[in-house]
């Protein structure tokens, strides 16, 4: 299972779409645009949460 999320604040509701110069990522939540980071699993994914919020 493949999990993606926002870089910059964690959020799993990652839209993606296809424009001119290709496929672009756009975070609903933050409003973060780039690639989003890509967890093969949810333990991988809570670890990454994890060591976001330690830098809060």
């Amino acid at each position: 299972m493949e999990i993606r999320a926002c870089p910059s604040c964690g959020s799993k509701n990652i839209f993606s779409y296809l424009s001119v110069i290709g496929m672009n990522y756009l975070c609903k939540d933050c409003g973060f645009q780039g690639v989003p980071f890509i967890f093969d699993s949810e333990e991988d994914y809570q670890v990454f949460l994890d060591e976001l919020k330690k830098q809060e």
